[in-house]
């Protein structure tokens, strides 16, 4: 494999003249480059070192790490077929290599990648031997003058967000570029597609993959987290929320901000759900590979050797429900995404009386600072325009529809619960799960939609 994975890495820190000892780094996971024929890449992962020296994400198996290890490893590639070292490119070769990306087809005949794909490892690969020119002291290897080998330049553009602040931003790039590809908005997952996915994990006949598969699902579902953000739950942030009765709030780590945190509220039903599967299952498991002395907390595990799961293998179960459901639209981790943030906004509009069009909406987000809060907290959004997509898909969803918020709330929750109740008895037919078993969900499931409709009604009052 030209990019593995390397666990546990532990590199030098500094040196300490106080304590007279050599201090080193905390154990991390992070990306090994190799060429075709298994030779290290010594200039790629000296670049992947710098980047951890900057402070990138190595979590949830490589993190931003691994991603930029994955874009160069295609300019790795291209130079070692080819038989060029890095220092020999030209400005020839490098548009040579894009065309190379830009015509690649899958098996299907359809192209492998987007313009934007293109060019952010074209993108990311600039970056790369900027850092090998460094590396090497070249001169005019690869820059913005024309006696450069490699000729580059600097995009610099300025948005407005949030009113009128400005947003500034440089980035790299070069005449091979492909231009924009014209920008496909993605819906949500359909609830028909979700109920088959849903029905299909709840028949499952491993009766440990099936309540880890359903406790994963209802994460997804509900949480409207990235899926490398559901990864990094641990056992913890469910403990936490179980213990605040009226209103629980889950803490989930938010990526794409420096790994700060946000809180989400949550419905008992969805805890009961989850600590089931803890209980259960997960326990058990760790006791049987790891040991109880060496749980890592994370909240979701590999079934074989109790090893946190990772988010690849999350995407290739949705991949394989996909095929079994024989569903024929889009169904990955990140549409659930989609699909929670356009039910959040929806609530929030049908809240407001005063609210009837997409410009309504923008000008209170733009004003009023509980909506904001509100709106950045629940899905870990940087800036509020990011929603502006959402905004659109919500407004040609609920077309006219007034409904009283907490009142949407109160019906969500009781769909929920008869849909979950449905699955206890068919796996009681089926004879998935035995009558004690049953009976005991069955009081959890009761106990837990009883404090979500107490909570419901109570703001409704």
């Amino acid at each position: 494999m030209p990019v593995e994975i390397i666990k546990d890495y532990i590199g030098l820190s500094h040196y300490s003249n106080i304590e007279k000892k050599l201090n080193l780094t905390k154990p991390q996971t992070i990306p090994y480059v190799t060429y075709g024929n298994g030779i290290p890449c010594f200039e790629a992962n000296l670049y992947l070192l710098s980047k951890l020296e900057e402070g990138k994400s190595t979590r949830v198996g490589g993190g931003t790490l691994r991603t930029y290890a994955n874009q160069i490893i295609h300019l790795i590639n291209f130079c070692y077929n080819n038989n060029i070292i890095f220092t020999q490119l030209t400005d020839s070769h490098f548009s040579l290599f894009i065309k190379s990306l830009i015509a690649k087809r899958n098996s299907l005949g359809n192209l492998k990648r987007t313009g934007k794909q293109v060019r952010q490892i074209g993108t990311q690969c600039l970056h790369f031997l900027i850092y090998v020119q460094d590396f090497y002291q070249l001169k005019n290897f690869i820059g913005q003058n024309k006696s450069s080998t490699i000729r580059i330049k600097i995009k610099r553009t300025s948005q407005k967000i949030e009113g009128n602040k400005l947003f500034d931003t440089e980035s790299l790039t070069h005449s091979s570029f492909p231009n924009d590809t014209p920008l496909k908005r993605r819906h949500p997952v359909s609830e028909e597609s979700a109920m088959k996915v849903w029905e299909y994990i709840n028949q499952e006949p491993n009766r440990e993959k099936r309540i880890r598969d359903v406790a994963l699902y209802s994460f997804l579902e509900t949480t409207g987290a990235r899926n490398s953000e559901v990864h990094m739950a641990m056992v913890k942030d469910i403990d936490d929320a179980l213990m605040k009765d009226d209103a629980p709030l889950l803490r989930v780590t938010t990526l794409k901000r420096n790994n700060h945190e946000r809180f989400i509220p949550v419905p008992q039903a969805f805890l009961s759900t989850v600590t089931q599967y803890i209980r259960k299952i997960r326990r058990k498991i760790i006791k049987r590979t790891i040991g109880t002395a060496n749980d890592h907390g994370y909240l979701f595990v590999n079934l074989k050797n109790g090893e946190p799961l990772s988010a690849e293998s999350t995407r290739r179960r949705m991949s394989e429900w996909k095929e079994a459901c024989e569903i024929k639209e889009s169904f990955h981790p990140h549409l659930f995404r989609h699909a929670f943030i356009t039910n959040t906004l929806k609530r929030i509009i049908l809240q407001h009386n005063n609210i009837n069009n997409t410009d309504d909406f923008r000008k209170h987000l733009l004003h009023t600072e509980k909506f904001k809060l509100e709106l950045q907290q629940w899905t870990g959004h940087t800036h509020i325009n990011s929603l502006n997509a959402y905004i659109d898909l919500v407004f040609a969803d609920i077309n006219g529809y007034q409904k009283a918020y907490d009142q949407a709330s109160l019906v969500n929750t009781t769909e929920d619960i008869l849909v979950r109740a449905n699955i206890l008895a068919t796996q009681l037919k089926g004879k998935l799960i035995n009558i004690n078993e049953a009976t005991s969900d069955f009081i959890e499931l009761i106990e837990a939609f009883k404090n979500d409709v107490n909570n419901a009604a109570s703001r409704i009052e």
